[in-house]
This record gives C-alpha cells, sequence and structure tokens, in this order.
C-alpha cells in the first residue's frame, strides 16, 4: 500500500464528508477495496470514518437533531444482531455493485419523499438499513442520504446528525468484521502503526469541510449532495460489474 496515497486520499474524503455530510466514505471504500482484502478494508475503512464522523458531530454537536435518534439506533442494534446471527460477508463484486447502487436506488421517484426520518418509525428503519448497507457494501452515505432529502431540516442539522448516525454504524462495522477477521485468522495486509495515521486525519478533514459549508446555501447544499452520490455510485456500479463479469 502507498502509505502516502492513502493519507491524501483520507484527508480528501474527509473533508469532502464535511462539506456534503456524505460522499466521502464512498469514495475511500472503494479505494480500500481495491487495495485490501474485503475484511481488512471494512475495518481500516471504519476506523478512518469512525474518526471522520465523530469529529463531524462534534463540531456540529449542537446542531445534533436528538429527537428519532433512540429510534435509529434500536433499527441499527436489530439489524447489527440478525447479521452477527449469520455471520456473512460479501464479495468484492457484490460490495461494490451495492456501493455503486445505494444513491441510484435512493433517487427513485418519490422514494425519498416517503423516507423522510423526521416522520413516525422511519428512523428505525433508517438504523436498519444504514447498518445493512454497512455490511453489504462498507458505506452508507447513500443509503443514510435518502432519508435525509427533507426541508424539515437545514444543512448544519442535517451534516450534524448524520455524522452522529454514521459514527455508531462505523462502530458496529469494525466489531462485526473484527469478530470475522478473529474466526477465519487472516493475516494484517499493512503495518499496524497505519491505524492511528489514519485516525488523526479526518478531524483536519471535518475542520476544513465545515469551513466550506459556511458559503454554502440549503438548496445548494442539496443539490450537490444529490450529484455527488449518483455520480460516485455509477463509477463504483461499473467496477463491481466488471469484477462480476471477470468471476
Amino acid at each position: 500500500m502507498d502509505n502516502v496515497g492513502i493519507a491524501l486520499a483520507v484527508l480528501a474524503t474527509s473533508t469532502l464528508s464535511g462539506i456534503l455530510g456524505m460522499g466521502g466514505g464512498m469514495i475511500l471504500m472503494g479505494i480500500f477495496l481495491l487495495l485490501l482484502p474485503l475484511e481488512w478494508a471494512m475495518v481500516l475503512h471504519g476506523c478512518t470514518q469512525l474518526a471522520s464522523n465523530g469529529s463531524r458531530a462534534w463540531l456540529h454537536r449542537t446542531e445534533v437533531e436528538w429527537r428519532f435518534l433512540p429510534r435509529y439506533f434500536a433499527g441499527a442494534v436489530v439489524a447489527y444482531l440478525v447479521l452477527s446471527y449469520l455471520a456473512w460477508a460479501p464479495s468484492k463484486a457484490v460490495a461494490f455493485i451495492a456501493l455503486g447502487s445505494l444513491p441510484l436506488i435512493g433517487r427513485l421517484p418519490g422514494l425519498s419523499g416517503r423516507l423522510d426520518i423526521t416522520k413516525g418509525g422511519v428512523a428505525s428503519l433508517c438504523g436498519a438499513t444504514v447498518f445493512g448497507a454497512q455490511v453489504v457494501a462498507g458505506a452508507s452515505g447513500p443509503a443514510l442520504d435518502v432519508f435525509f432529502l427533507t426541508d424539515r431540516l437545514n444543512r448544519y442539522q442535517i451534516v450534524a446528525t448524520k455524522a452522529l448516525t454514521q459514527t455508531l454504524s462505523h462502530a458496529m462495522k469494525i466489531v462485526y468484521f473484527s469478530t470475522i477477521l478473529t474466526a477465519t485468522e487472516q493475516t494484517r495486509p499493512f503495518s499496524l502503526w497505519l491505524v492511528p495515521m489514519l485516525v488523526a486525519i479526518p478531524p483536519v478533514g471535518s475542520y476544513l469541510g465545515k469551513r466550506v459549508l459556511h458559503r454554502v446555501s440549503d438548496s445548494r447544499f442539496l443539490s450537490m449532495t444529490r450529484y455527488a452520490a449518483i455520480g460516485i455510485g455509477m463509477i463504483w456500479l461499473a467496477r463491481g460489474v466488471h469484477l462480476l463479469v471477470m468471476e
């Protein structure tokens, strides 16, 4: 692995997520899948995104919308228990296809309007869906984004609340795939010192992203989020289909 290249990728993607509240994790997950075995890619990505989302949630902590988070957490825990019982891990082709499909599925006509996280039990469905996406695709930003395409929250509330939910999801993903790695005794393909280095970089990106976010309007923010998700999704979907055909 090119450690300098990885470090720059982490900085760039955490800055992107700091601006849009999504997108960076998708790009970084794809990079890790290109360089690492799937289970190790999931764990290293989880560590990096835990720092990225955690720092972003802290920077915007006064904007977090807490009222529907207990229902979100309940849904995520149920999904974790079910998938842990199955102890399932996808192939790289499936992970890439899922990673690329999520933002495209999320843009189906009428779907986002029905999946407003501020409404009733939708938050529990969001929690279960997002953690399921973490296991299948490694990144769940596009799936989460579908539930936050609402005018009931401003851009700061969206970024802050999504960051907190993602912090939980990535922590659960680390535990999930670490358990699989322990059971299968897979050799670690990178130096251990790489982990703290990558954990230290995302807070810088979160800070830079926040500076840019101040210059973006709410309407422009939602438009940028939609186009970024679709563009990234199409790239990873093509990669997944290519791998599937080559198998």
